[in-house]
């Protein structure tokens, strides 16, 4: 019998954003928080798409964005066009910027979610 082939598995320098989005979705989910991944909406103001990394759901209605990074000391570009893409949907939109802020991202999401 042959062995089976295996690559070694050399650690990234940061988590990935998806691994952030993906803990994100369970928090929210294991609170009974409706939430998608990778949320496409139009926005025409800037003539294309806007993929939010999680819409939090709640009664049928977009209540609120959260945009992943994984930047450990990261902050957010206010002059880049995904910031003004965001800005203009008009929904309070929530930056997680490492996956050591995703428990005060759901805390900000639940006080959303309670305060509309």
């Amino acid at each position: 019998m042959s062995k089976k082939k295996r690559i070694k598995f050399i650690a990234p320098k940061r988590i990935p954003e998806a691994n952030v989005q993906a803990e994100i979705y369970r928090k929210l989910i294991n609170r009974g928080i409706y939430c998608v991944l990778e949320y496409r909406m139009k926005v025409p103001e800037y003539g294309n798409h806007l993929r939010a990394d999680v819409a939090v759901i709640v009664d049928g209605y977009v209540s609120c964005l959260v945009e992943c990074k994984s930047r450990v000391n990261g902050k957010v570009n206010v002059n880049g066009r995904q910031y003004k893409k965001y800005e203009s949907v008009g929904l309070p939109t929530i930056y997680c910027m490492c996956f050591d802020d995703v428990d005060e991202c759901l805390s900000e999401i639940i006080r959303i979610i309670k305060w509309q």
